[in-house]
């Protein structure tokens, strides 16, 4: 283990201060503290800097993650609709399905009841893709035939053609997504709801409405050109199901304004929403080579959100520290580096995660992050540095426990946070631990 000196301390009052505040001189090249040369020598401590530390960095993919409505409630409450082709990830594509609800109980819509027609409203929050040229997104619309639950837990991955029936379309669009429109809007073929929406039987309460209509599913072709992933937000009160009625005999030839009505479905925090994703990296013009591969290790490494690849970090001399004096890790950053001109088409992920992996291959909050029943978000980092173009993460406990054997050493993932991937569809390059400038971990510590 090579290390330098980083700076003497000769009082030793001072030492639980400097193990507290240690990271604001970590960042300072040039220490200074005053008095230095009237404090007896006896009472010196020194600080070390350490890099010298080796990484292994490469690229796995994803079986799945969670994608029900619980993961996203209270952070954003978006489904995700359309597919991209991106020159490096290659294809994904996006689909989601939702169930809606009466604003109210007992409805009865009157006599002489004609439903004109439906739309379908969705709040637009963001388009994610090449902005410059995105290829119109062709949409299909489903009933869906098979119930989803509020109390059921649901993975991107799932098998979902068992839950719609491919040969009812009731609507079908090629949508060019305006990045300044705020609602999406689509016709809904009302033909088949005629009956439902008729019998007011039907329309006694939302258990008994959901048991007849059990939501929609909405999906994109895959495009073999650039394309974009739209972001909906279901909980805003412009996404809803619109109908359009009027009460007036049949017979009448003229229909007087005064008997139009509107009445919403609505999509709200009692509703099931499933995300669904699917990815083919082969179809990239310069697709991401070895993923899964421990035994190569590239300069780049890569994570995508939507459930996409991670990257995979192993430390495999971190035992050496164990071999040396005690020490206490009093700051260590893992600073990870994006590729430089890799953000301005497509925008970085805004914030990472780590997660270890246990010795039964479970993934573990980072000490860091999560300890004693406590989140510390804001000193743990994780979120992109536009100005230095990097991640950062400050892990000296999760260190002081590998050294300690109180944390396995399986290695841990580099993923999108955990609420974030499965709304958004962003995606990120990393310089490797391989790479001139890639991913590094600076290590200050005192020697006990």
């Amino acid at each position: 283990m090579t290390s330098k000196p980083f700076m003497t301390i000769r009082n030793t009052g001072f030492f639980f201060f400097l193990i507290l505040g240690i990271s604001f001189f970590s960042c300072n090249d040039d220490p200074g503290i005053m008095g230095l040369d009237i404090i007896p020598a006896s009472d010196e401590i020194i600080v070390y800097f350490d890099t010298s530390t080796v990484i292994h960095s490469n690229t796995v993919s994803v079986d799945s993650i969670r994608s029900d409505e619980d993961v996203y409630t209270g952070n954003k409450s978006y489904n995700l609709l359309g597919s991209y082709m991106d020159p490096v990830f290659g294809a994904s594509n996006a689909s989601f399905a939702s169930q809606l609800r009466l604003s109210k109980n007992e409805i009865d819509f009157g006599e002489d009841f004609t439903l004109d027609s439906m739309v379908l409203y969705l709040q637009l929050a963001n388009v994610y893709g090449d902005k410059r040229q995105a290829a119109p997104q062709e949409i299909f619309v489903y009933q869906l035939t098979d119930t989803i639950n509020l109390d059921e837990t649901y993975s991107s991955n799932l098998d979902f053609e068992s839950y719609y029936d491919q040969n009812e379309v009731l609507a079908h669009e090629f949508i060019s997504p305006n990045y300044n429109d705020s609602v999406v809007a689509i016709k809904i073929d009302h033909s088949s709801f005629v009956e439902l929406f008729s019998d007011t039987s039907n329309l006694s309460d939302n258990d008994v409405f959901q048991n007849l209509f059990k939501g929609l599913y909405l999906k994109s072709s895959q495009v073999n050109t650039t394309g974009s992933i739209m972001a909906f937000d279901m909980l805003s009160d412009k996404s809803k199901l619109r109908l359009y009625f009027h009460n007036y005999p049949e017979s009448s030839e003229i229909v007087p304004l005064s008997a139009h009505s509107v009445f919403d479905l609505l999509i709200n925090e009692k509703c099931a929403r499933i995300n669904l994703f699917k990815h083919d990296y082969d179809l990239a013009q310069n697709p991401i080579q070895h993923i899964d591969d421990s035994l190569f290790e590239d300069t780049l490494v890569y994570v995508q959100a939507m459930g996409g690849v991670r990257v995979k970090v192993d430390f495999p001399d971190i035992l050496k520290w164990q071999d040396s004096t005690s020490v206490v890790i009093s700051n260590a950053r893992l600073v990870i580096p994006v590729l430089d001109n890799s953000t301005e088409i497509y925008s970085p992920i805004p914030k990472l995660n780590l997660a270890y992996i246990d010795d039964e291959g479970n993934n573990e909050f980072f000490p860091d992050l999560y300890n004693n029943g406590s989140f510390f978000q804001e000193y743990f980092n994780g979120i992109y540095n536009h100005e230095q173009n990097q991640y950062e993460f400050n892990i000296a406990m999760f260190i002081q426990k590998a050294i300690n054997n109180e944390i396995p050493l399986n290695g841990f993932y580099i993923y999108p946070y955990a609420t974030e991937n499965p709304v958004m569809a962003n995606r990120v390059i990393l310089k490797g631990a391989k790479a001139n400038n890639g991913i590094k971990l600076y290590i200050t510590y005192i020697k006990l």
